[in-house]
């Protein structure tokens, strides 16, 4: 039985609360609007200022730091509370919380906790920043506010372990191994295969395209190779159940 048409499906990443925010302007209003929302009152207000500023609005804005630099330490501060978290907080084995630390601190759930406080509107960036980058913008910024708050905190890890403890422990799901058994199963032996590649302009981001014969599917993106292959072979195994 042949592979079945598959309809590209249009990107579903919203962009107008990225839009509305592109040259906002953080004063103290603002800055206490997220201070609020975070349950964290900084003492230097650049190290905020700084954790919600994108690249692109640094490449339009001469004199100003994004959070890059930010971002990275966080997501180190990120994988040690979730470690802790994992480790005193279940029975689970070595194996099994490595995999759990993975899937729990992974884009999409980093993204829902932004989208849930409502703090991607005060994000400050150019007009470069697109609906790719959107879910990767968001989870980045999670890990950049992390990183602001253990810095003006004095190196406590207190402070933002209540952030990190609001995130879900997300269940482990191989779609890449879903994928290929529902393809052999319903298409004879037919295996996805994936196109891969790391993208050039968005420091070491990787984005995989799941193919059936022809037939390509919304693309994966990750921060590794495995994790771009498996966002996209979550999308063409959902694309494909549901039809």
């Amino acid at each position: 039985m042949p592979a079945p048409q598959i309809r590209k499906r249009k990107r579903t990443l919203e962009m107008d609360e990225i839009s509305k925010s592109a040259f906002f302007a953080l004063d103290k209003a603002v800055t206490d609007e997220i201070e609020s929302i975070i349950g964290y009152v900084f003492r230097d207000k650049n190290l905020l200022i700084t954790a919600f500023t994108h690249a692109s609005y640094c490449n339009e804005h001469r004199g100003t730091v994004s959070y890059d630099r930010l971002e990275f330490f966080g997501d180190s501060i990120l994988g040690f509370l979730m470690a802790q978290r994992l480790y005193f907080g279940t029975d689970k084995s070595e194996g099994e919380m490595t995999k759990l630390r993975a899937s729990s601190v992974s884009e999409e759930p980093l993204a829902a906790e932004i989208d849930r406080l409502g703090l991607m509107k005060y994000l400050r960036h150019g007009k470069s920043l697109n609906e790719d980058e959107a879910l990767k913008a968001k989870s980045d910024l999670f890990e950049s506010i992390l990183g602001a708050i253990y810095i003006d905190s004095g190196n406590s890890l207190e402070a933002p372990k209540r952030l990190v403890d609001s995130l879900p422990i997300v269940a482990v799901v191989d779609y890449k191994s879903d994928l290929q058994k529902y393809t052999q199963k319903k298409f004879k032996g037919l295996k996805p295969v994936y196109q891969t590649s790391e993208r050039p302009d968005t420091d070491g981001y990787f984005v995989s395209l799941a193919k059936i014969n022809d037939d390509t599917f919304e693309p994966g993106f990750g921060k590794s190779k495995t994790k771009a292959e498996q966002k996209a072979a979550e999308n063409a195994y959902k694309k494909l159940v549901s039809d």
